[in-house]
């Protein structure tokens, strides 16, 4: 839980998205989904979508698809632990994000 909201799903976008690494250990760290869109230019991707909203004058945004890949896992509480103490390391990000 991130400051009292409970995630149905986490996207991995970037370099996240496209690390092996990050992709085996997100779903065990979260314990939610972990969604990673099929699509390398998200940006332009956006903003191609509001292009195509505004030049349609239509009061929702156009259907637009975009695969993606569902990863799900249990969140495995040996690794939430060594998260938490490795992040308990880090005062001055505990300070500024945590106070």
């Amino acid at each position: 839980m991130l400051h009292g909201a409970r995630p149905e799903r986490l996207l991995l976008v970037g370099g996240a998205a496209r690390s092996e690494a990050v992709r085996q250990i997100a779903p065990t760290v979260f314990g939610q989904p972990i969604v990673i869109l099929g699509s390398e230019e998200l940006g332009a991707c956006g903003a191609a979508r509001q292009a195509a909203w505004t030049l349609t004058s239509t009061p929702e945004p156009p259907a637009w698809r975009t695969a993606a890949q569902v990863l799900h896992g249990e969140a495995l509480p040996s690794i939430r632990a060594r998260f938490a103490d490795a992040r308990s390391r880090f005062p001055r990000w505990n300070a500024t994000n945590h106070s």
